[in-house]
């Protein structure tokens, strides 16, 4: 993919308070969902921490005093791997 245009991921937790999980196709390749959650969570300096290791892969985040789970559910093609 080139030239991906992101959505502003905080802006839907801020406007929609129930959102309490985000479900992901995995990878952390310059070109997956998780690997962009992490540069922004990054730049905001908020910790991405890891709840569960194993497929499919469990992190958590707090923001705006609620924590959010993400999970990183197994890539849908056999290429990502």
């Amino acid at each position: 993919m080139q030239q991906i245009i992101l959505r502003d991921f905080l802006s839907y937790l801020s406007n929609y308070p129930k959102i309490n999980t985000f479900l992901l196709t995995a990878g952390i390749n310059k070109n997956r969902p998780e690997y962009h959650l992490r540069r922004l969570l990054k730049k905001q300096n908020i910790k991405l921490a890891i709840i569960e290791t194993k497929t499919p892969k469990i992190h958590s985040f707090n923001y705006e005093n609620r924590i959010i789970k993400v999970v990183s559910l197994t890539a849908p093609t056999g290429t990502s791997n």
